[in-house]
């Protein structure tokens, strides 16, 4: 199968005008300077929200493997290498998996000082430091935190490896798609395929940009993915190993650094990671939110909980979402019985049903309240999408 793009159309108020695809100007220079000056461009809230803001850093940052394309950084410390390439020829498509990946086993042998010292090279040194540019994102941001962030993902190869390009063909996808069977990346691994648009007429100025995802990995574990030659090998470097308590967990990089910033202690942390490997299991999944993690369900995708930072939780928007099915009774019920499990909590009925929300004399209730009747709360999930499901099919019938 060959991916292709559908006509795209600009439609103003009088009308409807096909665009044409273009080609001829698209070139890797033009590709490269155009991200790095619109970051905003490739779609990182689709393929891990953690990675986000992303900041330019260098382009051509020098490496023992070759020089990567672009770097990017954000205030949690994450590093975005991007590889941008032009797909002429099945080499050049399976070439460029294997570069990334030097490139991020390079930058993962790397201490903070070094990786510092080539990408403000890289970048003419008209910038004296990562953390001046991390902190125009976070001015509350605290250096040496920062530094130890960096550190850490550095010592971790916890890194997103973008490769964005025109015209992606299922060579690649497949090659990720094998990759992906292996669940031992400790990096996410995405194709952004971009292309070109213009109004017909030679007067016409300007261009419709696309971007769109293709493929990406989704878990990280602790091993590198080497391409050599016509094969591929998997080796398991100890620069690039993660810590003893995510071994083995299935998590994406977004789940896993919101766990590590959790205001918790150390223990109450890996009780938390193991209810949600349970809830998963049970048919849930976590979903990355502006500074929260959200719980939901796949049953009419509902909100189960909304994890902050801080150690605490709240359940904006299964009351709103339950009453556009027509069924607002169900996620009442839910809030209902939840703050019953928990001492002292109540259903907040605001004015506005979507701020619903289970609530305590102390504000959102804790994590550690819900891990405490971790049981109950699941069976409680388990009877409201029972109970959902079963009057919503009947309401369609």
């Amino acid at each position: 199968m060959t991916y292709q793009h559908a006509a795209a159309y600009f439609v103003d108020t009088s009308q409807v005008h096909r665009l044409q695809k273009v080609d001829a100007l698209f070139d890797e220079g033009w590709i490269q300077n155009f991200i790095f000056n619109h970051p905003e461009s490739l779609p990182i809230d689709e393929i891990e929200p953690a990675f986000g803001p992303l900041l330019p850093v260098c382009r051509e940052l020098r490496t023992k493997a070759g020089f990567a394309d672009i770097i990017f950084i954000n205030p949690l410390g994450l590093i975005t290498i991007v590889e941008c390439k032009l797909w002429k020829n099945p080499e050049a498509r399976r070439e460029v998996i294997g570069q990334i990946l030097d490139y991020a086993k390079e930058l993962a042998g790397m201490s903070y000082e070094e990786f510092e010292r080539i990408a403000l090279a890289s970048q003419g040194g008209s910038i004296p430091s990562l953390y001046q540019i991390a902190s125009t994102a976070d001015d509350t941001l605290d250096e040496q935190t920062f530094i130890d962030r960096v550190t850490r993902n550095l010592k971790r190869g916890r890194f997103q490896l973008l490769i964005a390009g025109d015209g992606i063909r299922e060579g690649v996808e497949q090659i990720t798609s094998f990759l992906q069977q292996y669940g031992n990346l400790n990096f996410t691994l995405a194709l952004v395929e971009y292309s070109l648009f213009k109004q017909p007429g030679e007067g016409s100025n300007g261009f419709f940009v696309m971007p769109r995802i293709l493929a990406r990995t989704y878990e990280i574990e602790r091993a590198v993915v080497r391409i050599e030659g016509n094969g591929i090998a998997v080796t398991s470097p100890a620069s690039l190993q993660v810590s003893s308590k995510f071994q083995g967990q299935r998590t994406t990089v977004s789940e896993q650094v919101f766990i590590e910033n959790l205001q918790l202690s150390p223990q109450v942390k890996e009780r938390f990671h193991a209810m949600l490997q349970q809830a998963k299991q049970q048919g849930m999944y976590t979903q990355p939110g502006s500074n929260s993690l959200i719980l939901k369900t796949d049953t009419q995708d509902l909100n189960l909980a909304i994890f902050k930072p801080n150690g605490t939780f709240y359940n904006t928007g299964i009351a709103s979402r339950t009453n556009d099915f027509g069924l607002p009774e169900i996620g009442e019920r839910y809030l209902v019985e939840l703050a019953g499990l928990i001492p002292g909590a109540y259903c907040n009925r605001s004015k506005n049903r979507f701020d619903w929300s289970v609530k305590t004399s102390d504000g959102n209730p804790k994590i550690e309240n819900l891990l405490a009747v971790q049981d109950q709360w699941f069976d409680l999930v388990a009877s409201v999408i029972e109970e959902l499901s079963a009057k919503y099919n009947k309401s369609l019938s």
